[in-house]
């Protein structure tokens, strides 16, 4: 009796290891994605894009781990090539309203806390 459940076990555990190594011969192990369907130049279409703010018409082809990184850095690079356009034009523009701010200040208190 003992020894038929011993054998049973071993069976059972023979069969399930052949049963694993099959699935795991027939299982399928293809790609997650294939790659887009010839190549898709998107670059100039988001440079278009950036240079009229349109920024919702951005578009990446789409790979393995997200997005195409060429495409990515390239738009981000345009973006913040605006950005120090941009921002240093709207910094100067901020300290002369703050400048005017201040001398229109110093006009009301009849002097008092002149600007250096």
């Amino acid at each position: 009796m003992f020894l038929s459940w011993i054998l049973l076990i071993a069976v059972v555990g023979m069969v399930s290891l052949a049963g694993i190594a099959a699935w795991d011969r027939l299982g399928t192990r293809g790609r997650v994605m294939d790659e887009p369907e010839g190549p898709v130049e998107v670059k100039e279409a988001n440079a278009a894009a950036v240079a009229r703010g349109a920024i919702a018409d951005v578009q990446f082809d789409v790979v393995r781990y997200g997005y195409r990184q060429e495409q990515v850095d390239a738009v981000l690079a345009q973006v913040a090539q605006i950005l120090r356009e941009n921002g240093a034009e709207t910094l100067r523009e901020s300290d002369a309203a703050i400048l005017r701010e201040q001398e229109v200040e110093a006009g009301s208190r009849g002097g008092e806390g002149q600007i250096a």
